[in-house]
């Protein structure tokens, strides 16, 4: 299950950014070819990740990635040969602590306790487009 995340269209902030996400169901790490989107960056020991297409990809570096204002996630691997940005769903759940929920036309990712809504998607051109709510303020 791959859902590709696009970058908004409108000025209403999403989890997106401007940078396109892929999460993954099969994914076990966060994994980001962009130097430029992590901070606390550090060298690490070798990682040796295994693609899909059965070739494997290095990463010496791990850091954090903010998605939104609100929203960061941490241990993000750093694969310069990697073709876009991945962020793996269980992951997301244990990192964020939430709930994450897919329909055939919306995923939805919740607060586990208030099941209030953190952020949600819809399809937009067969991929998945995912907004904050309307009102959410940064106390929350």
């Amino acid at each position: 299950m791959l859902s590709l995340i696009e970058a908004p269209k409108d000025t209403q902030e999403r989890l997106s950014g401007k940078h396109n996400r892929l999460l993954d169901s099969g994914a076990s790490h966060h994994m980001t070819w962009n130097l430029k989107l992590l901070s606390n960056l550090c060298d690490i020991t070798l990682v040796l990740v295994g693609m899909p297409n059965e070739t494997i990809a290095l990463a010496n570096k791990r850091g954090s990635v903010r998605l939104n204002d609100k929203l960061m996630l941490s241990d993000v691997l750093y694969i310069p040969s990697l073709n876009g940005n991945l962020i793996p769903i269980a992951q997301l759940i244990e990192d964020l602590c939430c709930i994450v929920t897919f329909t055939h036309k919306l995923c939805v990712i919740q607060d586990p306790t208030t099941k209030m809504l953190i952020a949600s998607g819809e399809p937009r051109r067969g991929c998945i487009s995912t907004r904050e709510p309307k009102g959410r303020n940064s106390s929350q």
